[in-house]
């Protein structure tokens, strides 16, 4: 009974973030959408309108499937193109296979405005696209389809999110054993056939676990639409994002996001039945050699970084044309932001919320993360479940749901509540890599440390701390990074303040500039660079072998 109590105890900071910041926002934003809306507030009596509206207007309807299509066929392509990536490196070795998962994880840290940005300037009517096709010869007139367009939010939203399907999916492929392959192969069984029937059901969890996951975060998308969507990409994240910040209507924009929530629970529930109804995942596919995957793999490299590289090089074109030809390189803009007292004071909030939720992050992440793995907990698996809930619900559901919440209880919006929704959004991360970390641990060391005496505080301080140190710091870090570019839920919950990634946002909406680029630049390389250190105090604090792992390093 101790042991279970202590284990509460660990998780109770976690109890208490996801009570406050997750369940009582997202309750407090249920409520409102019965309301009766008023400008910029809600009041009684309680009414059914909302959903009425929301259900029965044309233009939502035609909206809503739009942002199904939309979600649907991102999926659908980052899933086949991330098994693509995911099969090509589980089944390579040595540096390639680090490389290839390297570049793939350094790919989600690339920005996700910065992503969105640099569609806009490859594919504009001068943009970089156009006028590479018109030095070429291959065109005299600039395509003016290419943006403004659903096959640009499509194909911007597939450039962002094959990374986090293919990561999910290589999870599962590393635990397929090679000696089943192998076998299915001694029996006869052709490349193709091998996939079909050995590889590919096994990692079927994982093949819809993607899926799901790009599904929830791009056919709620209200940023990519606004910037490069155009009337033919425009999608329903936008109607709700207006009723709350432009026309003040929270009801309805609380019951819009709710009628959101149960069309993709119904349209996911359906596909789930129909792959288990028609076994679509165990039909046969065509043999892919492995030459040709590669090829395909690295073309999926270049396609990920292709916005990064554009955003770098044109970061230094000193003209501040956003087109070919390159002008030379030139560190103008580079001085023009930094000389900006708004860009100061927009890094400076950045700094400051990135350290103090990932400071935050790490000790709750820990805490929780030593709950689950060293005491048996009632109701385990739905706290894991609301744990992780922030990294799959859309960052439009839970920005409004906390600017409902904060705004019930006249929370002034400022970097504080910028900090807590952070910390929401963050914990997650760390809670991963701190788990991962402790599970692999050898908990006979902690056991040796009770038995001469020491309580659980020393045992954890002296002998578990010291040799886990340095991965709590590397969770940290990739906080932090992730905190630096945080835009979706932030823009809800900052106020009058402003990050980095508000700053570009509001310059993105106005015009193309080419300080743009340089802000870009800079984002970029606090993400990389916080990257790398975390994977250096990985890679150097590493144990070598089980055995290895006896005690803290002399």
């Amino acid at each position: 009974m101790r042991r279970t109590q202590s284990g509460y105890l660990l998780a109770s900071p976690l109890i208490l973030l996801v009570a406050m910041l997750l369940v009582l926002p997202i309750g407090t934003f249920l409520v409102y959408s019965f309301l009766t809306p008023g400008q910029y507030r809600v009041s009684l009596p309680l009414t059914l309108d909302n959903y009425r509206q929301a259900f029965t207007d044309r233009t939502y309807w035609r909206l809503m499937i739009n942002s199904l299509r939309v979600g649907l066929t991102t999926a659908a392509v980052s899933t086949v193109l991330g098994y693509v990536l995911a099969y090509y490196a589980s089944f390579q070795t040595g540096k390639v296979k680090v490389t290839i998962l390297a570049l793939t994880v350094v790919s989600i840290l690339g920005g996700y405005l910065v992503r969105i940005y640099s569609w806009r300037i490859i594919l504009g009517t001068e943009g970089v696209l156009n006028t590479a096709l018109g030095s070429l010869g291959l065109t005299h007139n600039p395509f003016g389809f290419l943006l403004f367009s659903r096959s640009a939010v499509v194909l911007a939203l597939v450039n962002i999110y094959i990374p986090f399907a293919a990561l999910t999916i290589f999870a599962a492929l590393e635990n397929v054993g090679r000696d089943l392959i192998e076998a299915a192969r001694d029996l006869g069984a052709g490349p193709g056939r091998t996939f079909t029937r050995v590889v590919l059901p096994l990692t079927g969890r994982a093949v819809f676990t993607g899926f799901v996951f790009v599904f929830l975060l791009t056919a709620a998308d209200y940023v990519t639409p606004q910037l490069i969507g155009g009337t033919s990409g425009a999608m329903i994240g936008v109607v709700v994002y207006d009723q709350f910040v432009r026309l003040g209507n929270w009801a309805l924009g609380a019951a819009l996001s709710f009628y959101i929530v149960i069309l993709f629970a119904v349209v996911l529930t359906v596909t789930w039945l129909a792959l288990r109804v028609l076994g679509i995942l165990r039909r046969g596919v065509r043999s892919v050699k492995k030459h040709a995957l590669g090829i395909v793999a690295w073309i999926l490299m270049i396609y990920l970084y292709l916005p990064v590289v554009v955003v770098l090089v044109f970061a230094f074109q000193g003209s501040g044309l956003l087109s070919l030809p390159f002008t030379g390189p030139s560190l103008r803009w580079f001085q023009f932001v930094v000389a900006e007292e708004s860009f100061r004071s927009a890094l400076g909030s950045s700094l400051k919320v990135g350290v103090t939720s990932s400071i935050a992050a790490m000790l709750v992440g820990t805490l929780t993360g030593l709950a689950f793995t060293r005491y048996k907990l009632r109701f385990q698996r739905l706290l894991e479940t609301m744990a992780m809930a922030p990294i799959a619900l859309p960052g439009l559901f839970i920005g409004l749901a906390l600017l409902a919440y904060f705004g019930r209880f006249s929370i002034s919006l400022s970097l504080l509540t910028v900090f807590l929704a952070h910390l929401l959004y963050v914990m997650p991360y760390v809670l991963i890599v701190t788990r991962n970390r402790l599970e692999r641990f050898d908990v006979a060391i902690e056991e040796a440390a009770r038995d001469l005496g020491a309580n659980a505080w020393q045992t954890f301080w002296k002998v578990t701390f010291p040799l886990t140190w340095t991965t709590v710091l590397a969770s940290g870090i990739l906080a932090f990074a992730l905190s630096f570019d945080e835009f979706l839920i932030t823009l809800f919950v900052i106020g009058s303040d402003s990050t980095l990634p508000i700053m570009m946002w509001s310059r993105m909406r106005r015009r193309i500039d080419p300080s743009i680029n340089a802000v870009a630049a800079i984002i970029f390389c606090v993400f990389v660079a916080s990257l790398a250190t975390a994977a250096a105090l990985i890679w150097l604090r590493r144990s070598p072998a089980p055995h290895m792992e006896e005690g803290p390093s002399q």
